[in-house]
This record gives structure tokens, sequence and C-alpha cells, in this order.
């Protein structure tokens, strides 16, 4: 998948300052770019990490959107005080991501 465009970025980057868990540390510049780098990291390095990590535990090597749904699943229950079915809801409302 390609990465995001600065449109979706900055659309998703708009949503999240709309939830009570955005980092009010983070100017909207700096959160930009948190999203911009974690949006190539994800297609650069973390989708052939997940794969791997699969794989090592005897799983089965996944198409990118299987394996980003077990990556948000874990990240989830990891710090599921950090996310809101509400905020969850909001986010993809808000956010149009082309696949």
């Amino acid at each position: 998948m390609p990465l995001l465009d600065d449109k979706q970025i900055s659309a998703l980057s708009a949503a999240i300052q709309r939830t009570p868990d955005c980092p009010g540390r983070l100017s909207k510049q700096e959160l930009h770019g948190c999203l911009a780098g974690f949006d190539a990291w994800w297609e650069s390095e973390g989708l052939t990490a997940a794969n791997n990590a699969m794989l090592d535990h005897k799983g089965a090597e996944l198409k990118p959107s299987e394996a980003a749904i077990l990556f948000r699943e874990v990240l989830t229950a990891k710090h599921a005080e950090a996310v809101t079915a509400r905020d969850a809801a909001a986010i993809a409302a808000r956010v149009e991501v082309k696949q």
C-alpha cells in the first residue's frame, strides 16, 4: 500500500487532535511528522518485521491489511487505557484511507 499523502496525514492529525488522548505536548507539525514517520516505518520495515515475528512464532505470512489488523489489536490490548471505542470510531470516521 502506498504511503498516506500529506492531505491524509493532515486529516488524521486533525482527527487525533480532537480526541482527549492527543499528546498535547506535540505541536501540530510534530504530530504530523510523527504520523508520517510511523506510516513510512510501517511501509519500509514494520510489515516485514510483523511477518517475520509471526513466522518466528509458527504463524503465517499475511497480507498487509491482515498484519495491520493484528498489529492494531495487539497495540490496543497492550495500551487499552489509551484507546476508547469512541476515539477509534471518531478517527476512523474522519479519515479516508484508500486501500
